[in-house]
Order: structure tokens, then C-alpha cells, then sequence
């Protein structure tokens, strides 16, 4: 007990008190923290709120504004002779609308349903109904959209695309969740429009 009295603000072995641990903690935080210029104020970047699904092989992302509804698949009017990525029509909410699957070219629509089969219904292929631009349509996605959350810069101003999917992605936000294409529902469109 004496040698405690000897030695203030060592508490056993090599710790500190609690007061000197959190007066070093503060330091720390404080080294750390961004320099402010007088009158400045941080102020945090706006996130949107949106959904992650996998579109075509790959990680997408839209706005949560951008998204209307997730619907089973056997809702689709499949059209004799129409190009691959155009899976049929269907209505919702009384509005005709095209339902694209970019996919059905790289056969993803197909390992879709074997997945399916093997693992149940997370790995099912739904419809995703959007509004973007003007332009409504389904998407045909394998799974269940997550929540997700990207910064507005990252939408407003996505890496740019390259390849195949380049017709209808927006670009790529590289988030802490991952990199995400960001879709372009009307590019889309046109692309599908186009063939």
C-alpha cells in the first residue's frame, strides 16, 4: 500500500488511473480531430438511403426514392421473338410497364434459378419495380435488396463505367460497403429500346 502512495497514478502494473486515462484519451482525440479555422463548423456529408441487389452479376445500388416495390417473378407477360434483355411486361398499380434483365446475356437468369433450387428462396429471382427519370420498369434482381446507405457525393458523381454494363450504369461508388454500380434506369431503357 505504501509503494502505491510512493508512485500516484499507478494502479498495479503499469496502469494508469482513470482520471490520467481519460485526460490521455482526450489528448489523443484531440491531435486527431480536424483543424478548424475560427467561426467553421464541420458539417457531415448527406447520405442517401437506398438499396443494394445484384443485377446482372454485379452489386447494385439505387435510391430508396428510386424504388417502388419487389415483386415475385411469376408476375412477367414473357413477349414471342422480344430481344434477351427485355423479360416480358407486367402491371402494377395499373400502369404497363417493360421489365429489363440485363443479365439474360451473361446467363445469370439461369444460374438464378439453379441457386434457387439449391439454397432456397434468398437466392430467388424477384422484380424490382423503379422510377427514374421519368422512366418506370422492372428489374429482374437475384435476391432480396439490402439497405444501404451511400454518400450523395457518390451518387451525384459515380466513377465512370467501363464494359459491357456501360450502356446502363451510371458509374461506380466506391463506400465502405463495397463498390456498388450505380443504375441508370433510362439508359437503360434506350439501351433495350435500341435493339
Amino acid at each position: 500500500m505504501e509503494k502505491m502512495n510512493e508512485r500516484p497514478g499507478k494502479q498495479g502494473a503499469g496502469l494508469l488511473a482513470p482520471s490520467q486515462a481519460l485526460a490521455l484519451l482526450n489528448k489523443r482525440a484531440l491531435s486527431k480531430a480536424p483543424v478548424l479555422q475560427e467561426g467553421e463548423e464541420v458539417v457531415p456529408e448527406k447520405q442517401l438511403d437506398g438499396y443494394g441487389f445484384q443485377l446482372a452479376g454485379q452489386a447494385c445500388w439505387l435510391p430508396r426514392t428510386d424504388t417502388l416495390a419487389l415483386l415475385d417473378d411469376g408476375r412477367i407477360c414473357a413477349v414471342p421473338g422480344a430481344p434477351r434483355l427485355l423479360a416480358g411486361f407486367l402491371i402494377h398499380g395499373g400502369e404497363l410497364m417493360p421489365v429489363w434483365d440485363p443479365g439474360a446475356d451473361a446467363g445469370q437468369q439461369v444460374e438464378g434459378r439453379r441457386r434457387r433450387r439449391e439454397q432456397g428462396n434468398d437466392n430467388q429471382i424477384r422484380t424490382l419495380i423503379v422510377r427514374q427519370g421519368g422512366v418506370t420498369c422492372g428489374l429482374r434482381i437475384l435476391g432480396m435488396p439490402r439497405p444501404v446507405r451511400l454518400p450523395e457525393s457518390l451518387w451525384a458523381q459515380p466513377a465512370a463505367p467501363t464494359g459491357p454494363t456501360a450502356g446502363w450504369i451510371r458509374g461506380y461508388a466506391h463506400a465502405k460497403e463495397g463498390v456498388w454500380a450505380c443504375v441508370d434506369v433510362s439508359a437503360l431503357a434506350a439501351v433495350a429500346g435500341a435493339l
